[in-house]
């Protein structure tokens, strides 16, 4: 394992996934948000399964990683990731985190998870405080997953800021291709390569066409690998793949939101996040490219 997209949710995290997995020296696995640190029941298969799992089609020659913006979320995280990888390179993919906690909400609303309106969402966040990661509901908690300060403050304490790259969501969406030759060169691979589907954007803000079809297709494509005439046929079909497609572009119609942030919460998140930006900025020695703080 050579890095590691640790997020931030929202940020888009599933282009430069995308972008990554486009170049002939990368491996990627098929599906993004693989989740093997956060979870604890993947965790303790231990580290030669993880390798198995994910990674075993990949050549030796690769720079192999993997994405999962739930590596953002909890504090236990970066101590797993240098228990087995204490050389591997980190990306944190930020995007204005006022930005980013509305897009979340919005999220939510689409999904069917959250009624309240988001000033409503923000007051109460901001009157409980922080959270433990007991506690924490990453289908909800909309501020807190924005603490990009307080986040990788806690990574610099088992990793090295070298091993670190801080980017923005703001940066690619702009100049998309200097934006990857910078990551392709974080990553020590080819950087005059520049993929395809560089302008493309990823896992665009929308609701499924058909509810479910994710679920139902993996489980109708499972059954069928079992079966010892169409295991035949099957047996190269990658059934993560299929379904992360399905998820992120295949089964998703554009909905325009019908939500307004105001102005009267961009104030109140700016006055929030003003320390923690500044925590980032001087940590990682960085400008951050957000006009709320500038």
């Amino acid at each position: 394992m050579d890095f590691l997209i640790i997020g931030a949710q929202k940020s888009g995290t599933t282009s430069l996934f995308k972008y990554l997995a486009a170049h002939p020296n990368i491996f990627m696995p098929a599906e993004k948000e693989v989740m093997f640190f956060n979870n604890d029941k993947l965790f303790s298969k231990g580290k030669n399964w993880y390798i198995k799992r994910y990674f075993q089609n990949a050549d030796p020659s690769h720079v192999k990683g993997e994405a999962s913006t739930h590596y953002m979320m909890y504090s236990f995280v970066p101590e797993r990731i240098y228990s087995l990888f204490p050389n591997i390179k980190l990306i944190a993919l930020l995007r204005n985190p006022i930005d980013r906690a509305y897009s979340h909400y919005l999220m939510a609303v689409r999904r069917g998870v959250e009624s309240r309106t988001f000033e409503q969402c923000v007051n109460i966040e901001i009157t409980k405080g922080f959270i433990s990661d007991e506690k924490i509901d990453h289908n909800t908690n909309y501020i807190f997953f924005g603490e990009y300060g307080r986040i990788l403050n806690n990574y610099l304490k088992w990793f090295k800021k070298s091993q670190i790259k801080i980017a923005f969501m703001e940066d690619m969406q702009n100049e998309p291709k200097s934006f990857i030759k910078n990551i392709y060169s974080f990553l020590e691979v080819d950087s005059n390569f520049i993929p395809e589907n560089v302008s493309k954007k990823y896992n665009i803000s929308g609701v499924a066409i058909i509810p479910g079809l994710e679920v139902r297709i993996r489980k109708f494509l499972t059954s069928l690998k079992k079966n010892k005439i169409f295991h035949i046929f099957l047996k190269k079909v990658n059934i993560d793949a299929i379904v992360f497609w399905l998820r992120t572009e295949g089964n998703v119609k554009k909905q325009k939101d019908e939500y307004q942030l105001t102005p009267k919460v961009r104030k109140l998140l700016a006055d929030y996040y003003m320390n923690d930006v500044r925590l980032i900025e001087n940590l990682f020695e960085k400008r951050v490219p957000w006009k709320d703080f500038n």
